[in-house]
């Protein structure tokens, strides 16, 4: 919730091409137009650069051609640097779009693994759009230069051993994709980047970051170091609509009834109690349906007359038996209009003259009785028909001999509804009722299992709709947001109902709503800690190992000790639901928890999403603080906006030139901006202005 995002591009902590596996901390982009290149560039195509290398060859743009002039003159971006920043930042982009990418996606565009489709992505966004990429990326372009140039007026700089961590880490990257690609360096960047950069280019453009991103961390932690309650509370204030939020269930229905119905109920799970009894009634899965599936005697009646007709061996006394059951024998076809389970017993390829049986349907009990043996998709047959539940024509027996007791239809229902609303939670059980929740007969648990299932699916899902200072008029947000008081108090109130209706093709569907949580703060906990896992043989011994240790070791001394291995998770906002393992959450999110306690957590199961694995495991924990989900999004909403007014005004004096030598010679089409992110730490350097 709020406004929450991600950080610049940088290279430096990344000596292969598949990010680091890690939570880290989620900044927004600095600048407004950072958003993703070329959203549509997926398809296989002009893998090779021939635009680029057409170009260079015969002269219409020199390496010289700069596209954003740096004021010291020492931060200059020329062409070859911001193709290759602007593919860098789609390379990485489709990495991350890639595990949301469907099969069928996949399938159609005939890319069936993620390196692929990122250097495809990539590749055809700087080779296909260059002007078009390299322009709408214009203010991030800009900003890497006048933040760096500001850097040189507050003398600031990166050390040698800064400058060569970031050309190894680049060159070291760019190594591992092209032995991927079975290519050398100079090879991959002429094929997926275009044959007019080279390794002095990119390694100019790791410096530049380096560089930026140790102003940028300086310049954010002194932002986050000034914010005090006061601020984050202002900042709530000011920006409500990324913060407040109003909790309703919904349901859509045609039956006027129904609406009715919901509209006269006083609670919310009266309101819920309401449709799943409807869904009962006149849904796919009625009651009468889940009862009758699971029914173990048979009508009496129906049985007299099965007894009375079968095991015949003439005709005659066949018809006899009918004849005295009140039936007859008529011809049936198998595209005649008959229940279908009853169909298809009839005319199986086993079936003989004088069969027959009861058929039980969901609506149903047949008698029925072949007089011949099916022929050319026709038969000779009788059949009665009983309907289930319908009063004192059928009766459930539960249990046998003395111990046997007979429960009627009426008696039955009221009894199972009632254990299915307090299974559900929507009924309080009380003391002179009858319930079937704890019968030990299996029958009958079927029964309300399936009943339970049916009735969950019913049951609205809670959603949620962030205040809205201009509603539209006669709407749902209307309703809920019109007259917010000043200190944030709700018009409206739990329980509260109203319906709108809505006409198409002459029929009204009526969506009624009930407020279950009015204007609120998300105040689910975040969790500034982390945890690594240990498995295999000896797990427990290296946990206790690893946790001696950590002895000692407080706030980011803890930190660094979990980052510095690759498979330690380490985020100051771990989320109840982000922890998948019952234990590990359990211990983390306590509220006795306090600031840096660690701990060993031995768990039966390493994989809790696979079934079929059961090996166990230790987690070593670590804690520091926690704080509510809305502090922690006005906290980064109010960095954010900070940052961006920040870079605003430094980059407001420089302008993106030199476009014009590429803007006639290659294809256009509509582009969009790149984003990065920047994890490098910062030093202490003079305070940024």
């Amino acid at each position: 919730m709020g406004k929450g995002s991600r950080n610049r591009l940088n290279r430096e902590n990344v000596s292969r091409p598949e990010p680091k596996k890690k939570q880290t901390k989620y900044r927004k982009p600095l600048s407004g137009t950072a958003k993703g290149i070329i959203a549509g560039a997926v398809c296989l195509v002009v893998l090779v650069a021939v635009v680029l290398g057409t170009l260079t060859a015969n002269g219409t743009f020199k390496r010289s051609n700069i596209l954003v002039h740096s004021k010291t003159g020492d931060y200059d971006i020329n062409q070859q640097m911001a193709t290759y920043m602007v593919w860098d930042a789609l390379y990485y982009t489709a990495y991350y779009q890639w595990s949301y990418l469907s099969d069928s996606i996949k399938q159609q565009t005939g890319i069936t693994d993620q390196t692929t489709y990122c250097l495809t992505y990539a590749a055809s966004g700087v080779q296909d759009t260059l002007y078009s990429s390299i322009n709408s990326y214009a203010n991030t372009l800009k900003e890497y230069v006048a933040v760096c140039d500001l850097a040189a007026s507050l003398g600031i700089t990166l050390s040698k051993d800064e400058r060569k961590a970031a050309r190894d880490q680049i060159e070291q990257q760019l190594d591992y994709m092209a032995l991927m690609s079975g290519l050398n360096i100079k090879g991959f960047l002429k094929l997926y980047v275009g044959n007019s950069v080279n390794l002095s280019d990119v390694k100019a453009v790791a410096e530049l970051q380096a560089l930026y991103n140790k102003i940028v961390e300086q310049k954010e932690g002194e932002v986050e170091a000034s914010i005090t309650e006061d601020i984050i509370n202002q900042y709530v204030k000011d920006n409500p609509e990324s913060f407040y939020f109003t909790d309703y269930i919904m349901y859509s229905t045609t039956d006027a009834a129904l609406r009715d119905a919901l509209l006269a109920v006083d609670s919310i799970n009266a309101f819920k109690t309401v449709l799943v009894n409807d869904a009962l009634e006149n849904g796919e899965n009625t009651y009468k349906a889940i009862f009758n599936k699971y029914a173990t005697t048979l009508s009496e009646d129906a049985n007299e007359v099965l007894v009375a007709v079968e095991k015949k061996t003439t005709a005659d006394e066949l018809n006899t038996a009918l004849a005295e059951q009140e039936m007859e024998a008529k011809e049936y076809g198998k595209d005649d209009d008959l229940n279908q389970t009853l169909s298809d017993w009839m005319f199986h390829s086993d079936r003989k003259q004088f069969d027959s049986t009861v058929v039980r349907t969901e609506d149903f009990l047949y008698v029925v009785v072949l007089a011949t043996s099916p022929a050319d998709d026709k038969v000779q047959a009788a059949i009665k028909e009983f309907e289930l539940l319908s009063g004192e024509s059928y009766e459930y027996t539960e249990g046998e001999g003395e111990d046997a007791t007979t429960v009627t239809d009426e008696s039955f229902r009221t009894n199972m509804m009632n254990s299915l609303l307090v299974a559900l939670e929507l009924l309080e059980k009380t003391d002179d009722m009858t319930l079937y929740n704890d019968s030990e007969n299996e029958t009958i648990q079927d029964i309300l299992d399936e009943m339970i299932t049916a009735g969950e699916e019913a049951i609205p899902e809670t959603e949620s709709e962030y205040y809205d200072k201009e509603p539209e008029e006669e709407s749902f947000q209307e309703w809920m947001f019109k007259d917010v008081g000043e200190d944030f108090s709700s018009p409206v109130d739990v329980g509260d109902l109203k319906s709108f209706t809505e006409t198409e093709d002459d029929e009204e569907t009526y969506n009624v709503y009930m407020i279950v949580d009015p204007m609120k703060l998300d105040t689910d906990p975040l969790v500034e800690g982390g945890y690594l896992m240990f498995e295999g043989d000896d797990y427990e011994n290296l946990a206790n190992g690893f946790l001696a240790e950590l002895a000692g070791l407080t706030g980011d001394e803890l930190k660094n000790k979990f980052d510095a291995d690759d498979d330690a998770v380490v985020s100051e906002t771990l989320s109840e639901d982000s922890v998948t393992v019952d234990e590990l959450a359990a211990w983390l999110f306590d509220k006795a928890r306090a600031a840096n306690d660690t701990t060993v957590i031995t768990v039966a199961d390493s994989t809790p999403d696979d079934d079929d694995e059961n090996e166990p495991c230790a987690y070593v924990a670590f804690y520091l603080s926690s704080q509510p989900s809305w502090k922690n999004s006005a906290r980064t909403g109010y960095t954010n906006d900070t940052m961006q007014a920040w870079v605003e005004e430094l980059i407001a004096s420089y302008e993106l030139t030199g476009m014009n030598r590429i803007k006639d010679r290659v294809e256009t089409s509509t582009g969009t901006t790149a984003t990065g992110t920047g994890t490098s730490e910062p030093e202490t350097t003079a305070a940024i202005a």
